[in-house]
């Protein structure tokens, strides 16, 4: 306010919009991932068709740019990705306990030819436990979380975030199947490569009853706002699990490369353009702010 700023919104995950980014200020623009976030952004904060720019995903522009350079490989296995989430918002239990039942069906042959990648999203002593109750699995292999991807200030760290932006997809797009906790946004980017997910709300301590995770579904069982990814399920019976991973596996040969997520992205838009196009609107004005 003091130096007049003008002020617009790039979101670039699945929640600013949805949870609390636009209560920062009052922008001058909005610029929207894909038609969800328009919604969001006439529907919860009643802003002006006026103020909102439809700007497509910057992630998936990233993607797009690294992905055409990827080198495609062929894998006999499967490989699924178990990638945890923080224990503040799924018990540590309840992850341990998914990863147990996986662990007891590759070791059983129920899960043929499949290789098990973790990657736990925790720190210290609990990290340093997790690891060590898994480590001597030959199946079994770690991947940590990137610092840019635990969201965690990294200005004291020396971090080339596209060095691990790029790392973290050329990984993602080896494997079969994603498996997580609840939910995260690693579904989007997951379903961008064509690859499936399954999000599991199997939860016997009762935390997410009482963080009322029953809002992220509709009456008909369909989570909100993920309905278009075809290759998503949600169980809420750790018991069907196995069951819907084998199912997947023999579907592996029928996924596209590639399935466009259009409720997050407008595909067609050129964000530079959008951008050079506010430079011009705003050019005899003295700040912006981004």
């Amino acid at each position: 306010k003091k130096n007049n700023w003008n002020k617009i919104l790039i979101p670039y995950t699945t929640d600013q919009l949805m949870c609390n980014g636009y209560l920062i200020s009052n922008f001058d623009h909005i610029c929207v991932q894909g038609p969800k976030e328009f919604d969001y952004s006439r529907k919860l904060h009643k802003v002006s068709t006026k103020k909102i720019i439809k700007f497509g995903s910057l992630l998936y522009r990233h993607i797009d740019l690294i992905f055409n350079k990827l080198n495609e490989a062929s894998n006999n296995k499967n490989i699924i990705l178990w990638a945890g989430v923080s224990k503040v918002y799924f018990p540590l239990e309840s992850q341990i306990r998914i990863v147990d039942l996986i662990c007891k069906n590759i070791e059983n042959n129920v899960l043929l030819n499949t290789q098990l990648v973790l990657r736990p999203f925790l720190f210290d002593k609990d990290l340093a436990n997790f690891i060590n109750k898994y480590k001597d699995k030959p199946y079994i292999k770690f991947e940590l979380p990137e610092i840019t991807n635990y969201g965690l200030d990294s200005s004291l760290i020396e971090v080339d975030f596209l060095k691990e932006f790029k790392q973290y997809i050329k990984n993602m797009s080896k494997i079969t199947l994603l498996i997580i906790p609840g939910i995260t946004s690693m579904v989007l980017e997951a379903s961008y490569l064509g690859i499936p997910s399954i999000s599991i709300f199997d939860d016997p301590s009762g935390n997410l009853s009482k963080r009322n995770y029953d809002c992220f579904f509709k009456k008909n069982g369909d989570l909100v706002d993920f309905r278009e990814f075809k290759y998503m399920k949600c169980i809420h019976d750790i018991n069907l699990l196995i069951e819907n991973i084998n199912q997947t596996f023999l579907l592996r040969n029928d996924l596209s490369s590639k399935k466009i997520a259009n409720d997050w992205d407008y595909s067609d838009s050129n964000y530079k353009e959008k951008l050079n196009d506010i430079n011009i609107e705003w050019s005899n004005k003295k700040s912006l702010c981004i």
